[in-house]
This record gives C-alpha cells, structure tokens and sequence, in this order.
C-alpha cells in the first residue's frame, strides 16, 4: 500500500525530532547576564498562580534567575543548581500532584524517583518526600514539600566533578512565606 501523506508524516518525524531539541536551544539564546548575584542573606520569593509565597535564603555567592512566576532557578559558582517550583493545591491530593510533576519532568527530559523518608524545611512549614533526580549528565537529590494548601518542587543538581549542593541546606533555608 503506498503512502498518501508523505508529507504530513515528513512534518511530523521532523517535529519530533525537534522537540527535545527546544530546551537547549532555549538555553543557547537565553542572555547570560540575566543571572542576579545574590549578596548576604538576601532572600529569594517564588510566588505560585494564586499568590501563595515560598522564601528561599541561598549561602552567599549564589546566583538567581526568575524562570517566570512560580519558578526560581539559583546555581553556584561551581555550576551545580537548584531548581524551585511552587504549585497550588487547589484541594487536590498533594501525592497526586507530585505524580504528575514526575510525569512532567519526565516528557522533558528528567527523570525522578520517589525515596524512603521524609523531609522539611527548616522551619517544619513544609513536609515532604525525598528523591532522586537524573538530566542528561547532571544527577542529584529532589523534594516535593507540602502543606496542604501548595506543593513545593525542589531540585538540586549537579555533576561528578561539580557535585549537587546538600538537599537538606536547602530545604533549610526554605520558609513558607506571606504572598
């Protein structure tokens, strides 16, 4: 049977060619310098699309950049990173919505695995579970914290030579803030 939507097919497999491409090619022309540099204990504020307000204060010499409204990326002077996302709840089942975020991730190219134990933040304002997380070469350690009302994602990675800062100096320097 001969093919009668060659070109629809020829579309569509250079489509998914380019898909996965999209994030590194979004790196690429991103500008460097719109990473902030950090001073003191200066404080980081995510805010989710309903207005609920997590408050990160990263160690001094870390780097911010707003990745647009619920989401907050910071890196190190040594390359690793941390990723934080703030999700609402909207009365949905806080695992439910950590399965989803896993799913999520897992389309554009991460891939996290839930672990034994809980973690908190340093101020007990947020409980959750540990992960761990793999992106192309950069592995690490992740967290979804909750308190009934948001989700909390948190990632930090890292590579072999520039390992991933300790999840639970993280976690410790979240609070869960007034928006």
């Amino acid at each position: 049977m001969p093919l009668t939507q060659k070109r629809a097919a020829a579309l569509l497999a250079a489509g998914l060619i380019a898909v996965p491409l999209v994030p590194s090619l979004l790196v690429e022309v991103s500008p460097a310098d719109d990473w902030l540099e950090l001073e003191g204990e200066q404080e980081v504020i995510v805010v989710s699309a309903d207005g609920a307000a997590i408050a990160m204060t990263p160690p001094p010499g870390w780097q911010y950049r707003d990745a647009g409204g619920d989401r907050a990326q910071l890196r190190t002077d040594d390359g690793s990173a941390v990723v934080v996302e703030v999700v609402d709840l909207d009365g949905r089942d806080a695992d439910a919505v950590t399965e989803r975020l896993i799913r999520r991730g897992r389309v554009g190219g991460s891939n996290a695995a839930l672990t034994p134990g809980t973690v908190s933040t340093g101020d007990g304002s947020l409980t959750g579970r540990p992960c761990a997380v793999v992106v192309e070469d950069l592995s690490g350690s992740c967290a979804f914290l909750s308190d009934g009302d948001v989700l909390v994602s948190v990632v930090a990675i890292g590579t072999a030579d520039r390992p991933a800062p300790v999840l639970d100096d993280v976690l410790d320097s979240i609070t869960r803030s007034d928006s």
